[in-house]
């Protein structure tokens, strides 16, 4: 078996790149402006269907553009470091545990920016890991966005970059966004899924995990 998770609202409570901007606030990396701009582009995308290409591209041009990399690492560390254990959904890291115990190759995708991935990964010691790529300059300062990593990318870097094809694929996610990933699985477990996914589980018999 090859066990693929997402991150937001199914290893994790809630939107970590939404909590993270909310202790950048707090910190005072960010402004009250540039943090009430960033919940209103997050409203848009969850509300409104802003698209993930819009949503990264309105965010990364108003906090990331010409920022280091290195101060981004350090913030997210501190931020893990204090916040670990708050955001985790118990139940569902279960069956990453459970994975890591059978030996199972295990990867974690998800449309937060790699960085945070970069974090998440070295604390569940998951090898595997891939989020949205905020592209930098040879010194390390933020200067575009690269390939978001949305559920058509997240099934290309499985079928482009899984070692073990052979292996049954299961699937871990609450979004509906993650249909093509979902579609080459051969195991779909939905973890509190959207409404528009919890439709398609009802009509074709996936699993719905409610925790």
């Amino acid at each position: 078996m090859f066990a693929i998770f997402d991150l937001d609202h199914t290893l994790f409570h809630s939107n970590v790149s939404y909590e993270f901007g909310k202790f950048l606030y707090k910190k005072g990396i960010i402004s009250l402006k540039d943090s009430l701009f960033c919940i209103f582009i997050y409203f848009l995308h969850r509300y409104f269907k802003l698209s993930l290409q819009q949503t990264h591209h309105q965010i990364f041009r108003r906090i990331f553009i010409g920022k280091s990399l290195s101060e981004f690492r350090s913030e997210a560390k501190e931020f893990f470091d204090k916040h670990w254990s708050q955001l985790i959904s118990a139940k569902v890291v279960q069956f990453l545990e459970e994975a890591k115990r059978s030996g199972f190759p295990i990867a974690i995708l998800s449309c937060s920016p790699h960085f945070l991935l970069e974090e998440v990964g070295k604390r569940f010691q998951v090898g595997l890991y891939h989020g949205t790529e905020y592209l930098i300059d040879p010194k390390e300062s933020f200067v575009s966005v690269g390939k978001i990593m949305d559920g058509e990318n997240k099934k290309n870097f499985i079928l482009k970059n899984n070692p073990f094809l052979k292996k049954e694929i299961v699937v871990y996610t609450d979004s509906y966004m993650d249909l093509p990933l979902l579609e080459v699985a051969h195991r779909r477990v939905c973890i509190n899924p959207d409404a528009n996914l919890r439709n398609i589980c009802i009509s074709r018999g996936w699993e719905i995990f409610e925790t």
